[in-house]
């Protein structure tokens, strides 16, 4: 069951209706239901009562079963048979002892206990504190069970963008790795195909790649010199340090040309943003 809009908030009086067709009678059950818990509302007729049903939520009806006009079995007939007051417990008040088959009939249509009057005010204070009480359990419980589902509707939302967000993620990284494999492929063939001789190597000397054109040069495939060192003691004999350290000059050398423009290139720039 979740609450109501008309569901009394968290700590506040909840809602008890008294129906009797005596005025009297109800300001005997105000005087003795009175309580900063309860906030008591009365009905004279059975037609008052199903208009206060529906403006209200309440966890007890105090019912007088003899009225005229509509009695109360009748009006508890009517209360169960709107879903949002079936589960409201009706207490009968009755002027005198009843015959079995009608408090069998009360029970039928939705008693759940039966007051004689004069009204004990302890007994009648007692069973309502008891439907009171089982109110405010209930109506906690159902609090509860929304937060629990708001919960776990937030995190089914989060869990769901989180997923199309990987989705996405993967997607990119599926077409990014396309596009480098694709890349590393045109590179290769370029270089395979250059029509100078190209030989690449990695840090620690391992030969990575060489052009056709190196490899009809030389007469060496990369089976043969795995390595840039290999090739050159093999090219070189006894000279492969000399040639060695003059291609690690030449290296540096250009790496040294390239750190030199690079500075020019920057100094230019700043001196143009300060202008």
């Amino acid at each position: 069951m979740t609450p109501s809009s008309n569901s009394p908030a968290v700590g506040s009086p909840v809602n008890l209706l008294l129906v009797d067709d005596q005025p009297r009678n109800l300001e005997v059950l105000e005087t003795i239901l009175q309580s900063p818990e309860h906030r008591l509302v009365r009905a004279t007729s059975g037609e008052e009562a199903l208009l206060a049903l529906m403006n209200d939520e309440f966890a007890a009806i105090v019912l007088d079963i003899q009225m005229p006009g509509m009695s109360g079995l009748e009006l508890a007939r009517l209360i169960k048979q709107r879903k949002r007051n079936q589960h409201i417990p009706i207490l009968f008040l009755t002027a005198h002892f009843l015959e079995d088959a009608d408090i069998l009939e009360g029970y039928g249509v939705g008693a759940v206990d039966y007051l004689t009057k004069p009204i004990n005010p302890q007994i009648l204070k007692s069973k309502v504190a008891v439907f009171v009480e089982l109110f405010r359990v209930t109506r906690a419980l159902a609090r509860a069970n929304t937060a629990l589902e708001s919960e776990i509707s937030n995190r089914k939302e989060i869990q769901e963008a989180l997923r199309r967000v990987n989705e996405e993620l993967e997607v990119r990284v599926q077409r990014r790795t396309a596009e480098l494999t694709r890349s590393e492929e045109q590179f290769r063939r370029a270089v395979e195909d250059a029509p100078i001789p190209v030989i690449m190597h990695a840090e620690d000397g391992q030969v990575l790649q060489i052009s056709k054109t190196w490899a009809c040069l030389t007469g060496y495939t990369m089976e043969e010199v795995p390595t840039f060192d290999a090739w050159l003691t093999r090219a070189y004999g006894f000279g492969a340090n000399e040639v060695r350290n003059a291609v690690r000059r030449l290296f540096e050398r250009i790496l040294d040309e390239a750190r030199s423009v690079e500075r020019t290139v920057m100094h230019d720039g700043e001196g143009k943003k300060e202008h």
